[in-house]
């Protein structure tokens, strides 16, 4: 049977305490802008997104806790297909809301130190050697 043991190094863990916090602020961002939001999509649809998205962010971080490979590589794809409307979503952010703005910065930066932790040859080898517990 696989399982997660072995010690998780200091930068994996630290990268998906940086998630976390990505996560986290993404909630607080979108507390801040429910209205806007609401306004522009039926409040069904922006609460079912909203459910889902976290819902799959939740789901890759926990993975990727339990070492699964796969999870850190389809979070780094979906990092890299949002960068662009992440982009337009800064800038309005910031044109809008300086508070949320500076978030998102923050939160594009979080991320990008994450992903660089994640796959690091120190964590590279904590994925890969999952069968072995080592």
């Amino acid at each position: 049977m696989l399982t997660s043991a072995g010690p998780r190094p200091a930068r994996v863990r630290l990268a998906l305490n940086l998630l976390w916090i990505t996560v986290a602020l993404g909630l607080f961002r979108l507390w801040r802008g429910w209205a806007e939001l609401t306004a522009t999509a039926p409040m069904p649809i922006v609460a079912g997104t909203v459910v889902f998205v976290i819902g799959v962010l939740g789901v890759l971080l926990v993975f990727m806790g339990m070492r699964m490979n796969w999870a850190r590589i389809v979070y780094l794809l979906l990092f890299i297909v949002g960068v662009p409307s992440g982009a337009k979503g800064i800038a309005h952010a910031l044109a809008t809301d300086a508070i949320v703005g500076a978030i998102s910065i923050a939160q594009i930066a979080l991320q990008c130190i994450a992903i660089v932790l994640l796959f690091l040859p120190e964590s590279n080898a904590w994925f890969r050697n999952r069968e072995t517990g080592s």
